[in-house]
């Protein structure tokens, strides 16, 4: 997820400092199908068999900073992909700020 949403403010938290647990649990619970079902395959394809399909031994997880920005890069010059990507910034986005310091942040003036 922090390849997808970098840091855009230095007020703003990281993703990774975020716990996000909250929002999956409401997520999986309140999401209409296609989305949990388009979420799933977002995870499966670009965090488990596009890093793979590139060369890379592990999960896109497992992946430096930079080989995950090049991952993406390279995802979105995939029309298939395409797709995967949109859910991937729909729910990033949903995530981040379903926290209350990410809200926050942006609600400030820069």
């Amino acid at each position: 997820m922090a390849a997808m949403l970098p840091r855009p403010r230095a007020a703003a938290p990281r993703v990774e400092q975020l716990d996000l647990a909250g929002f999956f649990a409401r997520f999986d619970a309140a999401a209409p199908l296609h989305l949990r079902l388009g979420w799933a395959a977002t995870v499966v394809t670009l965090g488990a068999v596009w890093p793979r399909l590139l060369g890379h031994a592990g999960s896109f997880a497992s992946l430096d900073d930079d080989a995950r920005e090049a991952a993406l890069t390279r995802a979105a010059g995939v029309a298939a992909l395409a797709p995967l990507l949109d859910v991937l910034k729909i729910v990033t986005s949903l995530a981040y700020f379903s926290d209350a310091r990410a809200e926050a942040a942006f609600r400030s003036a820069p």
